[in-house]
């Protein structure tokens, strides 16, 4: 053999394959967005339940109040009504 086919062969020998390690870390990529825009979703979904109970809860308050005003009016016009009738 002559010297530049010892070359070519040891070129060939040594010769780095791809190996398939980028394809598995950017499906790994991949896997890890897929997660990411999963666990978003989930976050945005809470967030939406949340909001939703909290409006809830604060119709029912206002609920509350408005019940409360009007038997504070009731009880002031029953004291009304009580004041304006003779006294026996």
């Amino acid at each position: 053999m002559t010297v530049a086919a010892l070359g070519l062969a040891a070129a060939a020998c040594t010769k780095k394959e791809e190996a398939p390690a980028p394809v598995a870390a950017d499906a790994t990529a991949d896997q890890a967005a897929a997660a990411a825009m999963d666990a978003s979703a989930t976050a945005k979904d809470a967030a939406d339940t949340a909001t939703d109970a909290a409006k809830e809860a604060g119709d029912k308050a206002g609920d509350a109040m408005k019940a409360s005003g009007d038997a504070a009016a009731a009880a002031t016009e029953a004291k009304v009504d009580a004041a304006a009738e003779p006294k026996k």
